[in-house]
C-alpha cells in the first residue's frame, strides 16, 4: 500500500515521518517532492577522462586541453568495488546552477532531510526532468525504515543540461510495512555523517567485513591448532 498525500501530511504531523524542513506545498496525489541541494561529487579515479560543468557553463577538462583527442582510461582509472574511492565535490552556484554531461556519474543530494520508521520510502523521478533525460538514481531508490538522513541521488543524463539547486528534483513515495521494522541504525551502511550531503558508496565494507571473518577463522583455527599440540603433549607425559 502507498500513503497518499494526504496520509503523507498526517504521518509527518504525527511524527511518522520526518522530512526538514517540511513544506506542505511539496506533497503530491501520492508523493512528496524533493529538492536539490547545493552539493555535487564525482569519483576522482575517473576525473582524468570525465567533465564537468559548471554554473557558468565552462567545462572543467582534467585532461590537457590542447589534446587534439580526449585520452581512453586506463586500469588506473576503474573503480574497484573493494576499495574505498575518493572523491571531489563541488558547489552549485545559486544563480547559474551546474551543467550535467553525459558519460558521468554525479552523486547529488536533496535539500530535505527525512526517514521513517513505520513506512519505507521509494525514490522516483520527476516526469517532467525524465522527458529532458535526467535520471535520478541508478537502481538505488530503496530506503529502509528507521534511515534518516538526505538522499543521495545518483544522476546521470543523455543530453548536456542545466540543473539549478533548489528546483524539485526528484520524489518520495511511502509504502506500509508488513512485519516488525529491523533497525538500520545498528546494520545500515549509511548512518550519521554518511547519511549527510552526497555520499559515495560503501560497497568496500562487505570485502572488509569478510576479510575480518577470515582473520578470526584463522586464529580459532590455529588457536584449536595448539590446542591439540598441547593435548597431545599431555598424552605422552
Amino acid at each position: 500500500m502507498i500513503l497518499t498525500g494526504h496520509a503523507i501530511r498526517d504521518a509527518v504531523r504525527a511524527g511518522a515521518i520526518t522530512i526538514d524542513p517540511w513544506d506542505e506545498q511539496l506533497v503530491n496525489p501520492a508523493s512528496v517532492d524533493l529538492r536539490l541541494g547545493h552539493q555535487v561529487a564525482f569519483y576522482t579515479r575517473v576525473a582524468r577522462w570525465s567533465a564537468i560543468g559548471r554554473g557558468d557553463g565552462a567545462r572543467i577538462l582534467p585532461w590537457d586541453q590542447d589534446a587534439e583527442h580526449e585520452p581512453s582510461y586506463s586500469v588506473s582509472d576503474v573503480l574497484d568495488v573493494r576499495q574505498r574511492e575518493e572523491t571531489i565535490t563541488s558547489v552549485i552556484d545559486d544563480g547559474g546552477g551546474i551543467v550535467l554531461l553525459p558519460g558521468i556519474l554525479y552523486l547529488m543530494h536533496s535539500v530535505e532531510r527525512g526517514g521513517s520508521r513505520k513506512y519505507v520510502g521509494v525514490l522516483d523521478g520527476k516526469s517532467s526532468l525524465a522527458r529532458l533525460g535526467i535520471s535520478v538514481h541508478l537502481t538505488a531508490g530503496y530506503f529502509d525504515s528507521g534511515y534518516v538522513g538526505q538522499v543521495t541521488m545518483e544522476v546521470t543524463v543523455v543530453h548536456p543540461i542545466r540543473v539549478y539547486a533548489g528546483m524539485r528534483f526528484a520524489q518520495m513515495r511511502y509504502h506500509v510495512l508488513d512485519g516488525i521494522p529491523m533497525d538500520y541504525q545498528t546494520t545500515g551502511h549509511y548512518v550519521g555523517e554518511h547519511a549527510q550531503g552526497p555520499v559515495p558508496s560503501r560497497a568496500y565494507l562487505q570485502f572488509e567485513k569478510a576479510n575480518e571473518e577470515r582473520i578470526v577463522e584463522k586464529d580459532t583455527e590455529a588457536d584449536r591448532a595448539v590446542d591439540r599440540i598441547l593435548e597431545a603433549r599431555k598424552t605422552d607425559i
